[in-house]
């Protein structure tokens, strides 16, 4: 079991014990926010073994520089799409929870080093 860095449930929260924790079994959303040392973890066991839960819909990537936001999402037909987001203007859409975030605001107080 991961602990998430962020987790939306839609409707009521089911949880199970485990290895003397209460587990959450039903989210929705996952986010997990990328470091250096997480990230290969997080773009392969992670997504690996998120997949596998049937209530999660929406699996969310966030690289904290520079701005890239990876999302995968669970289509009607059970098969995953991978898309992503890296300017600042753009708005990340997850359509199956209704939520929708745009990238000014996940960034919103973070500076970014010059690139020039």
């Amino acid at each position: 079991y991961f602990h998430p860095d962020l987790t939306v449930v839609c409707g009521k929260p089911l949880y199970e014990n485990g290895e003397g924790l209460e587990q959450l079994t039903n989210p929705s959303v996952v986010f997990e926010i990328l470091s250096d040392s997480t990230k290969d973890r997080d773009r392969e066991i992670k997504l690996h073994c998120y997949k596998t839960i049937p209530s999660l819909l929406h699996y969310v990537l966030i690289s904290q520089t520079p701005p890239l936001v990876e999302v995968y999402s669970r289509t009607k037909e059970n098969r995953w799409k991978h898309y992503s987001v890296q300017e600042l203007t753009e708005t990340l859409n997850l359509e199956n929870v209704g939520i929708t975030l745009s990238l000014s605001k996940i960034y919103e107080q973070i500076e970014f080093p010059d690139t020039a």
